[in-house]
């Protein structure tokens, strides 16, 4: 099996104080717009997927006791559902 390197944080933040001088702000600078992308995208659907949630209209439940729901079935009893199928 081989073993990964290991990084070295104490060599990093050193590096990160010579980023001028290695020529990587290209790269920091690609990561870092990349990444304001990404939450400024992430914003702006959260926002629409909030405002969607709102739009969404609910379903109404039925009310079996109503004359004209009741009047459906021969029977004042609610029907019943058969399950059967869910027991496998």
């Amino acid at each position: 099996m081989i073993k990964p390197n290991p990084i070295e944080f104490d060599e990093v933040l050193v590096q990160f104080k010579n980023v001028g001088e290695t020529g990587n702000v290209a790269v920091i600078v690609t990561v870092a717009v990349v990444l304001l992308c990404y939450i400024v995208v992430l914003v702006i659907v959260r926002r629409a997927d909030t405002e969607d949630t709102r739009n969404v209209r609910t379903s109404k439940k039925f009310n079996f006791s109503s004359p004209s729901l009741s009047s459906h079935w021969a029977s004042s009893e609610k029907p019943e559902l058969n399950l059967s199928f869910l027991q496998n």
